[in-house]
């Protein structure tokens, strides 16, 4: 299990895939941000810049060392019910169309991402 010393991560404390995972969770947060601007001052934008905020709390958390398997497990979790939310909140027509968005791509990519955490969870 990787620990922290002091406040500076041990080099060797993360994995190839544990890196990959954070990579993922930048590349996410990112992607909450604009969709998140497009919509404040509304309650929907609010709740995109605060999903797209949690990922870099986990980012921290992780390169932390803080308690990390329970990080990745609610990782999973966060990103199947943003995944869920998506749709339910979404028109019930929505076709093959929605793979060209952005929303749709974050979507891909959020599944990826629960898929690495449970690899790494796993371990």
């Amino acid at each position: 299990m990787a620990t922290a010393t002091g406040t500076r991560l041990e080099r060797d404390a993360m994995a190839t895939l544990d890196w990959i995972g954070v990579a993922l969770a930048v590349l996410l947060g990112i992607a909450y941000l604009p969709i998140a601007l497009g919509e404040i001052p509304s309650a929907i934008g609010i709740a995109f810049l605060l999903a797209g905020l949690g990922y870099f709390g986990a980012i921290v958390l992780v390169l932390a060392g803080y308690r990390r398997r329970q990080v990745y497990a609610v990782g999973i979790g966060y990103n199947l019910l943003l995944i869920a939310l998506y749709f339910l909140l979404r028109d019930p027509s929505i076709a093959l169309g929605w793979f060209a968005s952005l929303g749709g791509i974050v979507k891909i990519g959020q599944a990826v991402f629960a898929a690495v955490l449970g690899v790494l969870l796993a371990q």
